[in-house]
């Protein structure tokens, strides 16, 4: 069985730390103050599902002096769901379940912002079979495959699966089909099984 966990790792949570009084100067001169008066907050992944006990790099913006700047140290950091450090590194649980990231401006803790936060379960495979392994040419196998946490597909030709349904192939020759589940949150697992042709007259 392979796990893929396509979209684990770094994963961008923008902060736009924004109020009015603390702006910027027109084309970082000497100009009008331009004032800021909006608070964002963005999740590159949408929506911002993950898997249990995957970890997220998320990053803080935050106005600078000559614009905005990345600087997670400018924010402190909390959530009610999982664990995350003061530089911005999420931690997923080991269970499902949701809550929220927030995050608060060092310099002004009356600017804040937030996000909710989903955790799935790991997908799981149960079983993943081909009766008969071994068909004579023009014959008839049943791919069936058991499985939770995730939605489920079977390559080649046979696409959308239902866990514990049956799925007839008639290969033109050996051929090794692959069960790929994955959850909300874009981490996939994968498990192979081979129907394999008969030499004339063998069956």
């Amino acid at each position: 069985m392979h796990i893929n966990a396509g979209k684990t790792g770094i994963t961008s949570i923008v902060l736009t730390m924004a109020f009015l009084g603390m702006g910027c100067r027109e084309g970082g001169g000497t100009g009008p103050e331009i004032p800021i008066s909006q608070l964002t907050l963005l999740i590159s992944r949408v929506p911002p599902v993950f898997t249990v006990e995957e970890n997220a790099q998320f990053q803080a913006l935050v106005p600078g002096a000559s614009g905005y700047v990345t600087d997670n140290q400018a924010a402190t950091w909390s959530t009610t769901i999982g664990t995350i450090t003061q530089t911005g590194l999420f931690t997923a649980p080991a269970t499902p379940g949701t809550g929220v990231v927030r995050i608060t401006l060092k310099s002004n803790p009356s600017v804040t912002d937030q996000r909710d936060i989903t955790v799935v379960a790991t997908p799981r495979i149960l079983s993943f079979t081909a009766t008969p392994s071994t068909i004579p040419h023009g014959g008839t196998s049943v791919l069936k495959a058991e499985f939770s946490e995730g939605s489920g597909t079977v390559d080649p030709s046979v696409g959308a699966v239902i866990s514990g349904q049956s799925y007839p192939v008639s290969p033109q020759s050996t051929t090794t089909y692959t069960l790929k589940v994955k959850n909300a949150a874009g981490t996939e697992i994968t498990l192979p099984v081979s129907v394999s042709l008969a030499p004339d007259g063998s069956i």
